[in-house]
């Protein structure tokens, strides 16, 4: 058998110097397109991406630089990737478990958990489960991998979804899926549990006994699903002439593929509104700037001008109408205090040194910001702090009252004047919205 040229993206089999095997990165930009098949380990991006990245409720987020980098590398790789499978090449991915990080969207204030299968045209959730004890359900030529690799298959991943998958292999005495294929234009995507790779195996290194027999075994199964089949395929000639009802059947085919198209448009838009939706509580979760971000677009919304701040001078600086505003932003764990209010006055002294004029101040806090909304039942704002802020003229509100009255004022715009006059003559607790069910509606669960 002649061996085909095979490129590893992302795999760890570069020492073995395998003839016609060669290896890449996600960040390089080597064109997977010269090869005839493309093995895909989405694991351990954080080797390649991560080095700026911080901790962010309790996941790695990616820096700017590197969000941006890994989001296009990914686009690139995806066109490669649609282009191979056209053309009937296979694409084989290896399931072990991916990282799990965040990345920042381009807008700065947002940021989601990147998908590590984004690189293919088809999507597939997973759950991450690890174990050993598999049995492959495939038949020629895909139990080929599995009889290669028997010794050193283990699982990291379970399929829980994946439109049109055949089935390969399974946990053992369970119908949790951790190997399938699906077809995709002429070629097919392989979705392949991993072999061991650490610990020896007699008296030579796992990495080469079972990277090579992997490598062989992807290399063989290729071979077979690249072969001719017995039937020729039909020349292109025949396309021009028609029997049965197959005009009729081809009308469908185009009419069913026009509405799919329309359909996902459709789901695409609606995911589009949802998510822009669901980014405002981000004012009941997050702290920091992007507690700060959603904010400053809310208060934007509800049409006030905001300010340039310079860097350690407020948070905000805003007028409403002829009311200049100066706004402390804090998301917190607990209740707030006092401390953040002498933050705001701090604020309100400069301004007035600045401006000569005193500002409305306002004190905008998240507190018990890591519990469900439901559980905040203590005050946000306690009454040891209410005599300072209120010989100071401060309005005290929390950002699950702004979200009610964007709400509210989204729902009813006629309302938005009073409602901001309302906010901006308050001095101490804002008392609106204390019971947010009437704009923030809780799913039941059904009783189990």
């Amino acid at each position: 058998m002649k061996k085909p040229k095979i490129i590893g993206l992302n795999t760890t089999f570069a020492s073995l110097n395998y003839p016609n095997w060669i290896e890449t990165g996600f960040s390089e930009s080597v064109s997977l397109l010269d090869y005839e098949a493309v093995v895909v380990n989405p694991a351990e991006l954080l080797r390649e991406y991560g080095y700026k990245s911080a901790e962010y409720k309790d996941y790695r987020l990616l820096s700017e630089t590197c969000s941006r980098q890994i989001v296009a590398d990914f686009h690139r790789i995806y066109g490669q990737v649609v282009e191979l499978l056209r053309n009937g090449k296979n694409i084989f991915v290896i399931l072990n478990a991916p990282d799990v990080f965040r990345i920042r969207e381009s807008s700065g204030a947002k940021y989601s958990f990147f998908d590590c299968f984004s690189f293919l045209p088809v999507q597939i959730w997973i759950e991450h489960l690890k174990g050993h004890e598999l049995i492959t359900t495939s038949e020629p030529p895909y139990d080929l991998y599995f009889r290669k690799n028997k010794d050193a298959l283990f699982y990291e991943c379970v399929i829980e979804r994946l439109s049109s998958a055949v089935p390969l292999a399974n946990i053992r005495g369970t119908s949790k899926l951790i190997s399938a294929y699906v077809e995709y234009g002429h070629g097919k995507i392989i979705f392949l549990p991993p072999v061991k790779l650490e610990g020896d195996v007699g008296t030579k290194a796992a990495l080469e006994v079972n990277g090579s027999r992997f490598i062989e075994s992807i290399m063989e199964l290729h071979h077979a699903l690249s072969a001719p089949s017995e039937t020729n395929e039909l020349p292109s000639w025949t396309e021009n002439f028609h029997i049965l009802n197959e005009l009729e059947a081809i009308r469908l085919k185009h009419q069913s593929e026009a509405e799919m198209q329309k359909l996902k448009e459709k789901i695409e838009a609606e995911q589009k509104a949802i998510d822009n939706i669901t980014n405002y509580k981000r004012l009941l979760t997050e702290t920091g700037e992007p507690l700060e971000n959603i904010v400053k677009q809310v208060l934007s919304e509800l049409g006030f001008e905001l300010c340039m701040a310079e860097e350690k001078r407020s948070d905000v600086i805003a007028k409403y109408n002829n009311i200049d505003i100066v706004a402390e932003i804090k998301g917190v764990g607990k209740s707030a205090a006092e401390k953040h209010a002498a933050q705001l006055e701090k604020w309100a002294s400069q301004f007035l040194i600045d401006h000569g004029h005193q500002p409305r101040a306002l004190l905008i806090v998240n507190g018990y910001n890591t519990l469900p909304l439901d559980q905040r039942t203590e005050e946000v704002f306690p009454d040891q702090m209410l005599k300072y802020s209120t010989s100071r003229e401060q309005t005290l509100i929390t950002t699950t009252q702004l979200l009610c009255l964007f709400v509210e004022i989204q729902e009813h715009p006629d309302c938005k004047e009073e409602r901001i006059q309302e906010l901006l003559s308050t001095t101490g607790r804002y008392t609106r919205y204390t019971d947010y069910s009437e704009f923030i509606a809780q799913s039941i669960k059904p009783k189990e």
